[in-house]
C-alpha cells in the first residue's frame, strides 16, 4: 500500500511539474505576442501620422503655387 502510494505521488508530482512548465512557456509566448502586437501598432501609428505630417507640406508648400488636382492626386500617389 504505501508503496502504491509513494508511486501516485510521484506521478502526480510530474504531472504538475509538467503543467507548471506547459504555463511557463504559454505565458512567454503570450507575452511575446503581446509586445509584438503593441510594436506593429505603434510601427501603424507612427506610418499614419507621418503620412498625414507629410501630405499637406507636400500639397501646399509654397504660397505662390496654384495647387491644382493633377498635383494634389500626384502628391497622395507619392504617399
Amino acid at each position: 500500500m504505501l508503496l502504491n502510494f509513494y508511486k501516485d505521488f510521484m506521478t502526480t508530482t510530474g504531472v504538475l511539474l509538467l503543467m507548471r512548465g506547459t504555463l511557463g512557456l504559454l505565458t512567454a509566448a503570450i507575452l511575446k505576442i503581446v509586445k509584438a502586437t503593441e510594436e506593429a501598432d505603434a510601427a501603424h501609428e507612427f506610418i499614419t501620422n507621418l503620412a498625414n505630417d507629410v501630405k499637406p507640406n507636400l500639397v501646399r508648400k509654397e504660397t505662390n503655387y496654384m495647387v491644382s488636382e493633377n498635383n494634389v492626386a500626384i502628391a497622395e500617389a507619392l504617399l
